[in-house]
């Protein structure tokens, strides 16, 4: 620990703001190639990387705002609404203001020991934001916020602990994100198109053609369906059914 140095963010990270171009200006978001990032993109994503958002914004979307393009390896931190979604650019992109993004001194810090630290230290950081209408960390914080830092060799050792963890858990999100795939696939091709019965016959039913012998039911039909509310003359945890 005696090799340990207490810093700043602002000591060890080039600290870069992002931007919105305007979005009554169609051309700078049609046929868009460049992956912009926003805070909405994050939550609830599983994942250590980030490869694009949902919207892409064009080389002239780029220039006629405050938005940069951040190079590979950047650490995204969402800085309002919410404070506390991090990721870490797979590849050139840019984000839109409601992030800090930290470009690291590779001499300095390796950019998933900064990804883990400020995943785990949100609420010390959340102290530290500002603002009326809602908190906000600000540029000017964001190269305040103190860390603590190994030498570079002791910070790649623990990330390769840490992200060897997270390497197994991001393959099975991967496979079982793949198997939900084939499973709607298979599940289409037996019951929505059908596939297996296309040598029978077919008759004429309300959603259309459908395999002979095949009924259309309501689902109330089948199964009984319950639903479940919250009695308000019950203490909490107690809860009522209704037919």
């Amino acid at each position: 620990m005696s090799e340990w140095i207490n810093c700043t963010l602002g000591d060890i990270a080039e600290v870069i703001g992002g931007g919105t171009p305007s979005k009554s200006k169609p051309e700078y978001y049609e046929g868009g190639t460049i992956p912009w990032i926003t805070p909405k993109d994050l939550s609830g994503y599983p994942y250590r990387y980030i490869e694009r958002g949902e919207n892409n914004i064009t080389e002239l979307g780029l220039a006629k705002s405050s938005a940069r393009m951040l190079p590979k390896g950047t650490v995204l931190f969402s800085s309002r609404a919410p404070i506390g979604y991090v990721a870490i650019a797979k590849n050139p992109l840019c984000t839109n203001q409601g992030f800090k993004n930290f470009i690291c001194d590779e001499k300095k810090v390796n950019n998933l020991f900064l990804y883990y630290f400020l995943k785990n230290n949100v609420p010390m950081i959340e102290n530290m934001a500002n603002g009326s209408t809602f908190k906000e960390i600000s540029g000017s914080v964001a190269k305040t916020i103190p860390i603590s830092l190994p030498p570079l060799h002791i910070q790649e050792k623990i990330v390769s602990i840490i992200g060897s963890l997270d390497d197994k858990i991001e393959l099975n999100l991967k496979m079982n994100k793949t198997l939900e795939e084939m499973a709607m696939t298979l599940y289409k091709h037996w019951f929505v198109d059908f596939g297996p019965f296309q040598d029978g016959e077919f008759v004429e039913s309300e959603l259309g053609m459908i395999p002979k012998g095949w009924e259309i039911k309501k689902l109330s039909d089948i199964v009984e369906i319950r639903t479940t509310s919250i009695n308000p003359s019950k203490t909490p945890g107690e809860f009522y059914y209704h037919l």
